[in-house]
């Protein structure tokens, strides 16, 4: 519920602004001769049903006055803790992604464009286990890396601030595939040797995020 009322209400403002564009001065945000131009956004967010804070960075060229490539990163930490059947584990989870984006812009007036982009890259996963016996009589503690794919995709809104700075904000959709971590035994769990884990914890995140854009 509190996932949908925040991205419905960002989905009203971004259909406003579109609907009021008739009446604006449709200048250009970039003109024509800015082609060429470098950018570097950087950001945070949180994914809203997990509640997870992120950090992101996008190092970008611009090829016209619409279109943009960039090289993305994110990065975030989820920890997780479950209890049941006398049994007691914990994961920390830091996740690292980089890859391509493209973006997509229209211009409002020359202070203000709606955008949307997609990207595409790598994730590279650290996840640490804590692992207590019911009888706490012993605890594994144990760390894997994988990496797995991402797609991604962002759709906002960029106020320009002054000749070089603009400032936001946008909605972020993030999938990364189902992963694979290997725990390799740390002596107390012998019995045990090394085991794996198969998840998809990070399938369907959902972000809300506000950055500062900088051109060069």
């Amino acid at each position: 519920m509190k996932k949908n009322s925040i991205i419905s209400l960002s989905a009203v403002a971004l259909l406003a602004a579109s609907a009021q564009a008739k009446d604006l001065d449709h200048s250009a945000y970039l003109p024509a001769d800015d082609a060429g131009l470098s950018y570097v956004t950087v950001g945070g967010g949180q994914f809203i049903d997990d509640e997870i804070p992120y950090v992101f960075a996008n190092f970008g060229y611009q090829l016209d006055a619409i279109n943009s490539f960039s090289l993305e990163m994110f990065y975030f930490n989820d920890e997780q803790s479950y209890d049941g059947y006398g049994y007691f584990g914990s994961s920390d989870v830091d996740v690292f992604g980089i890859g391509a984006a493209y973006r997509a812009s229209y211009s409002l007036t020359s202070s203000t464009q709606l955008y949307a982009g997609v990207g595409l890259g790598l994730a590279f996963i650290n996840d640490s286990l804590i692992y207590k016996a019911p009888d706490m009589s012993s605890t594994y503690r144990g760390g894997g890396d994988t990496t797995s794919i991402y797609l991604d995709a962002v759709a906002g809104i960029e106020q320009r601030i002054t000749e070089h700075w603009a400032f936001n904000v946008n909605l972020r959709y993030l999938w990364i595939n189902d992963y694979d971590v290997k725990y390799p035994s740390d002596g107390a769990y012998e019995v045990y040797g090394d085991f794996e884990g198969d998840f998809n914890k990070f399938d369907n995140l959902f972000g809300i995020e506000a950055g500062l854009t900088y051109r060069f």
